[in-house]
């Protein structure tokens, strides 16, 4: 036995779902180039990140060796003392600019415990 079964759709209901499709196509090649964008980002931070601990080596380093120089004058310490006062309170407004305007984390919803599901109990029946 065999059995044929021929579904047919108007142009209209085609046209429907060549859309949806077409969409679809579209939608999955945003999220592709977000996900690179994404993974750009996520590697300029880390190079920034590196750079930034270069940096902060190398400050702590020179004012190692600036303080060990021989012969300096008490105002030439007051001045390379005063560059890295300087140094430390850009680090200090760097930081709090970078936490400016950021909004807390939202809180998360509290959500009552349920109560267990205690099944009703059969009931009884007298047998005379």
């Amino acid at each position: 036995m065999q059995l044929n079964i021929i579904i047919g759709f108007d142009s209209e209901s085609l046209n429907a779902v060549k859309g949806l499709v077409s969409l679809l196509s579209q939608i999955s090649t945003k999220e592709t180039s977000l996900m690179a964008t994404l993974d750009e980002d996520i590697a300029a931070v880390a190079a920034q990140t590196t750079a930034i601990g270069s940096l902060t080596t190398f400050i702590a380093g020179l004012e190692t060796k600036i303080a060990a120089l021989p012969g300096m004058t008490s105002a030439q310490q007051a001045q390379i003392d005063a560059i890295f006062a300087g140094v430390d309170a850009n680090n200090t407004a760097i930081a709090a600019a970078m936490v400016a305007n950021v909004p807390a984390p939202p809180v998360p919803p509290v959500v009552p415990p349920v109560p267990p599901v205690v099944p009703p109990a059969p009931p009884v029946v007298l047998v005379p």
